[in-house]
């Protein structure tokens, strides 16, 4: 008998291991990136693995931003992806800083349309709730 996948926003799944996501749209991204990782379309993939510092510069109140997955391509590129289904004023400060002092990282957002354009694929990824 299988166990149930996770319907709460947050939550762990027992597809993706002991890993606990913030959303089920993290949660299918997560998914997605196995998918490419199977498929031999990108090297590797973790989940918030890596925190970028703006502890010297400090921006309304922001001190740290932790990007929810880092993605390395065949190539041996690292980027990452921000998934978020609204975008409110602390993460686009976040983002801000990323961009302005970390400008060499590549951060994607994985918005409402880009997830969109993933979800296309969940017949062919395991699990997709």
């Amino acid at each position: 008998m299988s166990r149930p996948l996770v319907k709460s926003k947050a939550g762990k799944s027992f597809d993706l291991g002991d890993q606990h996501y913030r959303s089920k749209m993290e949660r299918n991204v997560a998914r997605y990136l196995r998918f490419l990782k199977e498929t031999k379309q990108i090297k590797d993939w973790s989940y918030e693995k890596v925190r970028f510092d703006f502890i010297q510069w400090k921006h309304r109140g922001v001190t740290s931003y932790k990007p929810d997955f880092e993605i390395i391509e065949n190539s041996g590129v690292v980027k990452y992806y921000e998934v978020k289904g609204f975008m409110d004023d602390k993460s686009q400060v976040k983002l801000n800083c990323m961009a302005r002092y970390y400008p060499d990282v590549l951060v994607v957002v994985i918005d409402a349309k880009v997830y969109r354009s993933i979800r296309t694929l969940k017949g062919a990824i395991r699990n997709w709730e």
